[in-house]
């Protein structure tokens, strides 16, 4: 739970500095959505995340379980961060 109170600042300010992770291959609307439930917003936010941080996360995601290492969601973020 360490990792999302270092990633939870301002929910607003967070909001206003958004990224479109729709961007990323593999990331729709729903799945950007349970992302910012989250607390993730940015790219940068991603491609910070360790291999164990991701599994927590993914535990979190539901149907999108799995998603992010399938996708390599957090290597595409590191790109774009």
């Amino acid at each position: 739970a360490r990792w999302l109170a270092r990633l939870a600042t301002s929910p607003l300010a967070e909001q206003s500095a958004a990224d479109n992770l729709q961007m990323l291959k593999g990331v729709g609307p729903k799945l950007a959505q349970k992302l910012n439930e989250n607390g993730i917003f940015r790219f940068d936010q991603l491609a910070a995340l360790g291999a164990n941080e991701v599994a927590m996360l993914e535990e979190k995601l539901g149907p999108f379980r799995g998603r992010l290492s399938r996708d390599r969601v957090v290597e595409q973020a590191s790109y774009l961060a």
